[in-house]
């Protein structure tokens, strides 16, 4: 009601408005005056002056929701996940975990072993011949699950020595308080692993500090201030976009790349900024082509002579799909996915790690979050995105061997089934069935959550001294036959929308039969479009008497001699007037402004006469192909093209 007044909206006071105003009275009181909630912003925003920039998600979590409708119809949305309805009850879900299927503890395994050996060494029928034929046996298994500890190669260069950073808190483990229970007998739906000799191996501790720090984030936020961040793959709608997004409202200076530098994709990451921007952020767009080895070089070398950053964390995510090709159709774009996906990223990282030592920067590592993946040819039909990332974890080997660990420490993210993004997106209908199976998938954003658990100042500064991997997959891992079930899954899916279809066809038929075609006509959606509405308003007109104060200048001049201009308009780079002001106003053309501009850039032109099946018609047509174009299409038709040949561009190296 209080809105309805203000802008006028109320325009009479009928018997419920007076009703509402009373029962207003009624609960008046001073506190009520004096606007609660604003006061309350007030002072919460004079409470954080002076603290660094939080990151804080408190959106929901959703869950996948697949339905098909009686008329066969495959429909897919995210709805609010169930009982899980803030970040706090994620992070309590993801500790509840799973039960262990297929994962062996060889620790658990050599003490059950040395202790069934102490039992039969007791038993006294046993003669001393068969204890020894029986230690021997033992001894041969307890050796051969012992963990020997990996032979490394020697160093190439001098020793790391490695250094507490002094950019960053490093709170030491033992005095975390843990906050997330985790249960003995289950492993978390998200896990941290540590290297023991040549295998990773679940490390309940490491685990147990992940999960308390996305508690924390959850609860009370976590600040990325005075941090510089490289991104890469952060399309609309990826996970990438929302780490960005978490890095913004943290503080930090973060730049991104993209290979449409287009107006479009500068007009969307300036909105993300204007939303999620915070003080003393920054967000520096970069065209860049991961497959190009000279890009490669070409932007870290803009990061730090031309932007002075030095990189804290490096988030490679960019990459291609690869659907439909087995290994007797690898092409070119294989080619290209596996030198985007592997070749050039190592590039990029040994761009930085040169960067980093020609300055010296032994005490300030970068993070490197190295995307991974649980599909190690499980699905099949995708190129060589299995090799790639397969590949990539020989990285965890080579920091080790290698000289640029003391620049560049590793956090391995294992990504789980996320839903909505590009690489996944046409599987997102058999994600809502697949979690019956106890698999959990996650939104972009809950992955983005988890994967910016890892970049927290502790976990920073973990793997500044060893290397740590994370499974984010949800317990996709543990399930197996995965691709037979998925596909069983979409088969399901799609037999039971075949069947809707068929039911539906046989229903309308029913109906035409009974009550005929007019009848059903009446039933059926019709979808109506807006078309254009031009209003030409002709200006207003003074009167002569407005002219009685210049009647002393009558005889000053002869009108003969005297250039007169009746009439003017407004051509320039956005069009007319009104198209330009179209552009001003709202950063995009209305309909009516997509006709005007297409007419006047030459894509269409009016037509009043016969077409070529010899029907009259009055209208718009194709300049080229000379058929008719209604106007409620020609903004989805020509936008684009009107808007590359629009506005403020460069032509050659002048504007």
């Amino acid at each position: 009601m209080f809105y309805d007044i203000i802008f006028g909206r109320l325009t009479t006071v009928d018997r419920e408005i007076t009703a509402r105003c009373i029962a207003l009275l009624n609960r008046a009181d001073p506190d009520m005056l004096r606007y609660e909630f604003g006061q309350q912003l007030i002072d919460n925003t004079r409470e954080v002056l002076g603290t660094p920039p939080m990151y804080k998600d408190v959106t929901f979590p959703t869950a996948p929701h697949t339905e098909v409708t009686e008329k066969g119809e495959i429909k897919y949305s995210e709805i609010v996940r169930e009982n899980v309805r803030k970040l706090e009850a994620y992070v309590e879900e993801m500790a509840s975990g799973d039960t262990v299927s297929g994962a062996v503890n060889i620790r658990k395994v050599q003490d059950d072993v040395l202790r069934l050996w102490s039992v039969v060494k007791a038993l006294p029928e046993i003669c001393s011949d068969q204890k020894n034929r029986i230690k021997a046996l033992y001894e041969g298994v307890v050796k051969s699950l012992a963990s020997s500890p990996e032979i490394r190669p020697p160093r190439v260069g001098t020793p790391r020595s490695r250094r507490s950073s002094s950019q960053f808190l490093r709170p030491q483990v033992t005095g975390i308080t843990p906050v997330t229970a985790i249960s003995s007998d289950k492993v978390p739906l998200l896990h941290l692993k540590r290297k023991v000799g040549s295998t990773w191996e679940y490390s309940s501790n490491l685990t147990g500090v992940y999960l308390d720090i996305l508690h924390e984030i959850a609860t009370a936020g976590t600040t990325f201030k005075d941090k510089n961040a490289l991104l890469t793959g952060v399309g609309k709608g990826s996970i990438g976009i929302e780490i960005v997004k978490g890095l913004l409202s943290g503080g930090a200076y973060v730049v991104i790349t993209t290979s449409s530098y287009s107006r479009k994709t500068v007009e969307y990451y300036q909105g993300i900024f204007q939303s999620f921007g915070s003080r003393g952020s920054t967000l520096t767009v970069v065209t860049f082509n991961q497959a190009s080895k000279q890009d490669v070089e070409a932007l870290v070398d803009y990061i730090y002579a031309n932007l002075g950053m030095d990189l804290d964390y490096i988030i490679p995510f960019a990459g291609i799909p690869e659907n439909g090709r087995e290994i007797d159709g690898l092409d070119d774009r294989s080619e290209l996915a596996h030198r985007m996906m592997l070749v050039n990223l190592l590039r990029v990282l040994g761009a930085v790690k040169t960067k980093k030592a020609s300055r010296h920067f032994v005490t300030r590592p970068g993070q490197v979050i190295l995307p991974l993946s649980p599909n190690h040819g499980l699905f099949g039909n995708d190129g060589l995105y299995s090799e790639s990332k397969i590949s990539s974890e020989t990285l965890f080997q080579r920091w080790a061997s290698e000289s640029w660990g003391e620049y560049l420490c590793l956090a391995g993210a294992v990504i789980g089934w996320t839903r909505g993004i590009g690489l996944m997106g046409p599987t997102n209908i058999i994600a809502h069935e697949l979690e019956s199976y106890g698999v959990r998938t996650f939104s972009a954003k809950e992955m983005a959550f988890n994967i910016l658990g890892l970049m927290h100042p502790l976990l920073f500064s973990i793997t500044q001294v060893e290397p740590i991997w994370a499974e984010l997959n949800g317990g996709m891992d543990r399930l197996p036959d995965f691709a037979d079930i998925t596909t069983r899954i979409r088969i399901k899916l799609n037999k039971k929308a075949d069947l809707r279809r068929a039911i539906a066809r046989d229903n309308s038929a029913d109906f035409k039969v009974i009550h005929g075609v007019e009848a059903e006509r009446l039933l059926q959606t019709v979808e109506v479009l807006p078309r254009a509405n031009f209003r030409f308003d002709f200006p207003s007109l003074e009167s002569s008497k407005s002219l009685s104060d210049l009647s002393y200048l009558r005889g000053f001049v002869d009108l003969d001699k005297i250039v007169v201009v009746t009439g003017y308009g407004e051509v320039g780079p956005w069009g007319s007037s009104r198209t330009r002001w179209e552009m001003e106003a709202r950063g995009e053309f209305t309909i009516e402004g997509c006709i005007e501009m297409a007419w006047l850039i030459g894509f269409i032109k009016h037509f009043d006469g016969r077409s070529k099946d010899g029907a009259l018609y009055v209208g718009w047509v194709d300049s080229k192909t000379n058929e008719p174009v209604d106007d409620k299409v020609i903004k989805g038709r020509y936008e684009t093209d009107i808007l590359r040949h629009a506005g403020v561009r460069l032509i050659g190296n002048f504007f």
